[in-house]
């Protein structure tokens, strides 16, 4: 595939990927170079090895929800070291609110934070077919 701007996502008609800007305008010209997508549960956990920043993130209610266990200091802290390694975006799904310190780490390193209405499995093979076509 080719790569993309992750501003392209907002404009879709065809996949219905249903995505809102939530946060990091900035970084709608990030690019998404690969059709894979990553929930990267691991890496909120701090295990970064396997991490594809090219790929779109994406968050559901299991990583939304691990996220408001945490004290406040500390979920800012894992959200700050996981958009600092400078992935594409991040995708919230099932309309879940994301959370004032993913916010602000999104604003803070300029990646864009998108929310779609669909479940993760739901967004996943909707924007899958989109990046194949």
């Amino acid at each position: 595939m080719d790569a993309i701007r992750v501003g392209a996502l907002l404009d879709d008609k065809k996949f219905d990927l249903r995505l809102s800007l939530a946060s990091g305008k900035k970084g709608l010209t990030r690019r998404i170079s690969s059709t894979r997508i990553q929930k990267p549960g691991l890496v909120l956990a701090g295990f970064t090895e396997y991490l594809h920043k090219e790929r779109i993130q994406v968050f559901g209610n299991t990583e939304m929800s691990y996220l408001r266990t945490l004290p406040q200091a500390r979920a800012a802290e894992v959200l700050d070291h996981f958009l600092a390694q400078d992935v594409s975006c991040l995708v919230v799904t099932k309309d879940l609110e994301p959370t004032p310190e993913l916010l602000a780490a999104s604003e803070k390193h300029g990646v864009p934070i998108l929310r779609t209405s669909h479940l993760s499995s739901q967004f996943i093979e909707a924007v899958q077919s989109y990046l194949e076509d």
